[in-house]
């Protein structure tokens, strides 16, 4: 059976006892390990979801080989009784199997690359630009959240990946570099130990923040809700979809230069991947994101400048519309910092009208 770093944070939450001031865990996993049939090397599985933890800033070792863990922050018994959010898994599940059936039919058979508008997106951008086709989306694991028994699914929409990324990126690859890599692997500032996110998966984290209620701040513990009774990452808990599954760079640096052509062409992918996904809450990030989406997220009516309420496939979604986090230009409109005004001044109050939690 699998263990994971969640089950183990429990079973020290329920063995720890406060010593001078601090809740301090010093039972031996091994004996509960065995319990739970864990297969190849216990010591080694102990390590590695210890140190899954520290990551997640939810316990300290005195010291690298320390057998015994000090809890940080640790919960109140009301807070751990009360979940706030719950998932359905199945739900999930079948969504993430639909759009892999529909990405084999339609766009990427494995790393093969089937979309009929191959020849006409490369014929369409110039010369001196790169072209990778085939990028897929990033599905959450707890997608489909509610709270207080009404949906929440929450779906970012940006206009591509950027220059660095891969050709040909499955929804697996997709899952392992958000989630994985920026999300359990970078910090929102670089701490010695690991590297910062770029400033586009900055303003995500502030604005699934925001949205999840989580606050606006920047520590590490602030990027986990209570899920079922587990701490899950709040990329883990939304869905980043492009509206470009391919992407297209001036040569050499990260000029995106795709074309009508390509938004043409690509909109029966994005209007398919929304409709599986049904999302209650769309955060668009781009000036031109919400002129490029309307055939798809059809307005009804304005709730507030940023604010629209849209028809998706028969059904209601809210769609808050913005300027790309890492935006630059006469106006403050860079939002990758909790400081920045736009982020305060828009993006902020915005989002907490459509979830006011």
């Amino acid at each position: 059976m699998s263990i994971s770093a969640d089950d183990l944070y429990r079973f020290i939450l329920e063995n720890a006892e406060e010593r001078e001031g601090q809740m301090i865990c010093r039972v031996p996993t091994g004996p509960w390990l065995r319990t739970k049939q864990t297969r190849g090397n216990r010591r080694l599985a102990r390590a590695k979801l210890i140190k899954e933890l520290e990551e997640r800033g939810l316990v300290t070792r005195p010291h690298p080989q320390s057998g015994w863990v000090i809890v940080n922050d640790p919960p109140s018994s009301a807070a751990s009784a009360n979940v706030q959010f719950r998932h359905d898994a199945q739900a999930t599940r079948q969504r993430h199997r639909r759009l892999q059936s529909y990405m084999r039919r339609n766009v990427l058979n494995g790393k093969q690359f089937i979309c009929s508008s191959w020849d006409e997106f490369e014929s369409s951008i110039r010369a001196d630009c790169t072209f990778k086709e085939g990028q897929l989306s990033h599905i959450g694991k707890h997608y489909d959240l509610t709270l207080a028994a009404r949906p929440l699914r929450i779906v970012v929409v940006g206009q591509e990946v950027g220059a660095k990324g891969k050709a040909r990126t499955t929804l697996a690859e997709r899952y392992a570099n958000v989630h994985g890599g920026s999300g359990m692997n970078k910090r929102f500032v670089k701490d010695g130990k690991h590297p910062s996110r770029n400033p586009h998966m900055k303003g995500t984290t502030l604005a699934l923040r925001t949205i999840l209620g989580t606050g606006s701040g920047i520590e590490r513990k602030g990027e986990f809700i209570n899920v079922d009774g587990e701490q899950v990452h709040l990329f883990d808990c939304f869905a980043l979809v492009n509206r470009l599954l391919c992407a297209a760079h001036l040569t050499g640096t990260s000029t995106g230069m795709s074309t009508k052509t390509m938004l043409r062409n690509c909109q029966r992918h994005f209007q398919a991947t929304l409709e599986i996904l049904e999302p209650t809450v769309v955060v668009l990030q781009g000036v031109r994101m919400w002129k490029w989406s309307k055939n798809v997220l059809v307005p009804k009516r304005t709730l507030s400048d940023n604010l629209i309420e849209c028809s998706l496939g028969g059904k209601t979604t809210l769609v808050a519309a913005f300027s790309h986090p890492s935006s630059y230009g006469k106006k403050p409109i860079r939002w990758d910092s909790p400081d920045a005004p736009y982020f305060k001044d828009v993006v902020y109050p915005t989002l907490r009208q459509a979830v006011p939690l």
